[in-house]
């Protein structure tokens, strides 16, 4: 005799997988910025006194790769990890 167990419920506060949050802030800043608008937001991420760092060129690539939301994982993972479930 098979028992079936309740589905999960899905709510809002259900909490994402960093895969499906990268997903979202590529769907995300691809929508929101102009290629302009995301250099400036992610200018940060060229400065020498990071340990990891990009390019212009690069951040501007990404932009147009819809590829936003990777970059921030890979170059500021700190940024990426604490706005993960807001």
């Amino acid at each position: 005799m098979a028992v079936n167990k309740p589905l999960k419920k899905i709510t809002m506060k259900t909490k994402r997988t960093a895969a499906e949050h990268e997903r979202h802030l590529n769907a995300l800043y691809a929508d929101c910025f102009s290629e302009e608008q995301a250099v400036e937001q992610f200018i940060y991420l060229t400065s020498k006194q990071r340990n990891k760092r990009t390019t212009e060129a690069n951040i501007r690539q990404q932009h147009t790769n819809h590829q936003l939301g990777t970059l921030l994982r890979k170059f500021d993972p700190i940024a990426f990890y604490t706005s993960i479930n807001d």
